[in-house]
């Protein structure tokens, strides 16, 4: 996949408001390069990297943060250009507008700068540094393609207080029909909406040559849509975010160029993809990002485990607990929580090779074989003696006669990470002239994927 991330340099000028961004300056010559984070494929548009907010006075302060993310740890750095604000260099320039973070996420100024003003500001960029914001993304992020707004935790500055918010819209929710929703009948796949790029293309329709339809109006249709998604809980302040983001790609090239090159559309490719927006404490927006995600095919697992025991019959008694094995490796790398998950992989099933049995030659056999051995992963709690499947066989012959107990479990389980297998046999006999057998072959286990 080309990876393409957009980075305007420090001529760029945005101002970002409730309203959204108004992007005064742009520079035509803008940089690319390409990033990785953990090992998957992500691809950012940031809105002002190596750039400079508009630092108006007669703001609020935290609308005067210069961010950028570094390419070497892929913290979000920012500085609060508050402090500089009001002084003018010799040559009569703003001393707010030669600020720069680079893509290590060190604070700079344009080297330009006449030598008798770079004291002053190296004091300043001293005192900026000393408040800055160091943000970072949770070293173990989970890599998972949902419709999710996290507020709390995602990101956290250096002194432990969430600041930043962040919005993913994904694979989860592909057919969102807007159809019936006042004046969308010229909006692309308005039938079958994918999630993650609706609002792209009710923004695309206010920018079309024919057929347009009015910014405000496809502000409204964006709000529709997003009352069909899963966010329509979730999202705090719905009102703003989704403003801001609808005017963005109307208003901004860049924005919208990055939205048009994506590299996947509505059909099956788009199930591989997610949309990614983070906003700033204030609610302005800072990234948008697309992830590429592996997560969309069925779970395998191969255990290849096979236990048998014979029994004498006459008077045994037996307990025998294989060991402990794990049939899904983090399950909470691919959502959020545990029943977000049995929504994505809903059933878990053994191959046609795979049995549990019990068998007494004079009163019978259990048997389950391949499809009798599945079940549907809502039904996997945190208690481990739950069991997932058994056979059985039980005799009482009476007083004079023979007494067979015959017990096979599969037990399986999950923790904060994990899913968790486990056999067990039990048996107990007694005058029974004949051998008793309890047995189990599991060789590959399967998570199926709805998505897939």
């Amino acid at each position: 996949m080309k990876n393409l991330l957009i980075v305007f340099s420090s001529l760029t000028i945005l101002t970002l408001t409730g309203n959204g961004i108004n992007n005064s300056i742009i520079n035509s010559s803008a940089k690319l390069k390409t990033e990785s984070a953990n090992g998957l494929t992500k691809t950012s548009l940031f809105n002002y990297q190596y750039g400079l907010l508009n630092a108006d006075p007669n703001k609020p302060s935290e609308n005067t943060w210069i961010t950028n993310q570094s390419s070497k740890d892929h913290k979000i750095y920012s500085y609060n250009l508050n402090y500089v604000i009001g002084d003018i260099l010799s040559d009569g320039t703003k001393a707010e507008t030669v600020f720069m973070v680079d893509e290590d996420g060190n604070l700079d100024y344009n080297c330009e700068i006449l030598a008798i003003d770079q004291p002053t500001l190296d004091d300043s960029r001293t005192e900026m540094i000393d408040h800055r914001k160091v943000t970072t993304i949770k070293e173990n992020y989970t890599p998972y393609s949902n419709s999710k707004y996290v507020d709390a935790g995602y990101f956290t500055d250096q002194v432990g207080v969430n600041t930043w918010q962040y919005l993913q819209q994904g694979q989860a929710e592909p057919n969102i029909d807007i159809s019936h929703e006042e004046n969308t009948s010229n909006i692309e796949h308005r039938k079958n909406e994918s999630e993650a790029l609706g609002l792209y293309y009710i923004a695309k329709q206010s920018r079309a040559k024919t057929n347009r339809i009015d910014l405000a109006v496809a502000d409204e249709i964006a709000k529709a849509f997003i009352s069909k998604s899963s966010l329509n809980t979730d999202l705090n302040n719905k009102e703003n975010l989704i403003d801001q983001i609808v005017t963005l790609i109307n208003k901004n090239d860049n924005v919208f160029n990055f939205f048009l090159n994506k590299p996947f559309d509505i059909g099956r490719e788009y199930e591989n993809y997610s949309m990614n927006y983070i906003f700033d404490s204030s609610n302005h927006l800072i990234e948008i990002y697309h992830h590429r995600w592996n997560n969309n095919n069925n779970y395998n697992q191969t255990l290849n485990y096979h236990y048998s025991m014979w029994y004498n019959g006459y008077n045994s008694g037996d307990e025998f607990y294989s060991p402990t094995f794990i049939i899904f490796n983090f399950w909470n790398s691919y959502a959020a929580n545990w029943n977000d998950f049995t929504s994505i992989y809903p059933i878990i099933s053994f191959d046609n090779n795979s049995s549990l049995s019990v068998l007494c030659y004079l009163y019978g056999a259990d048997k389950k074989v391949g499809a009798q051995l599945t079940i549907d992963t809502s039904h996997i709690t945190l208690i481990v003696d739950n069991y997932a499947f058994e056979s059985h066989l039980h005799h009482d012959g009476g007083f004079w006669g023979a007494d067979v107990s015959l017990n096979a479990y599969v037990y399986i389980w999950h923790d904060d990470h994990n899913v968790y297998l486990i056999f067990r046999a039990l048996e107990g006999s007694d005058r029974c002239l004949e051998g008793s057998n309890i047995a189990v072959n599991l060789n590959t286990c399967t998570f199926h994927n709805v998505l897939n």
